[in-house]
């Protein structure tokens, strides 16, 4: 039997950060998923498989908190009803300043309804990017 090596190349990301959304309230507020300036997104997962109806994860580039519902996001993805799922960053996005995110649900995609919708989602919603520096 022979024993082969292989070299690996570097890692592609360097940081998985992990946000779970869980609410009691009726109104979502925007959490900081790093302070870290200049982070690269390389992928987003969410795992939606405990809600019945869509969710939407919204991430903001900001140097301090965006009012849900008000302020633009800069990135939203969608996690259909029931499922997990996973967008890839082909050479990642760059945030300059901090990385806010929440998830909101939805039962309305109509124009601008992602930017003003603040209904939250029923259950959890886990939310994981992998990023780098």
């Amino acid at each position: 039997m022979a024993v082969h090596s292989t070299t690996q190349q570097s890692p592609v990301g360097t940081a998985i950060l992990t946000f779970s959304q869980d609410y009691t309230a009726d109104t979502p507020t925007a959490e900081e998923f790093s302070a870290t300036s200049g982070l690269k997104v390389l992928a987003v997962m969410i795992d939606n498989r405990g809600n019945s109806t869509n969710s939407y994860l919204k991430l903001w580039d900001l140097g301090a908190a965006p009012t849900v519902g008000s302020t633009t996001p800069n990135y939203v993805f969608r996690a259909s009803a029931g499922t997990r799922c996973q967008y890839t960053i082909d050479v990642g996005t760059t945030f300059t300043d901090e990385i806010y995110g929440v998830v909101v649900g939805t039962t309305s995609v109509a124009s601008g309804a992602l930017t003003t919708t603040t209904t939250t989602p029923a259950n959890a919603v886990t939310v994981k990017l992998l990023v780098t520096t």
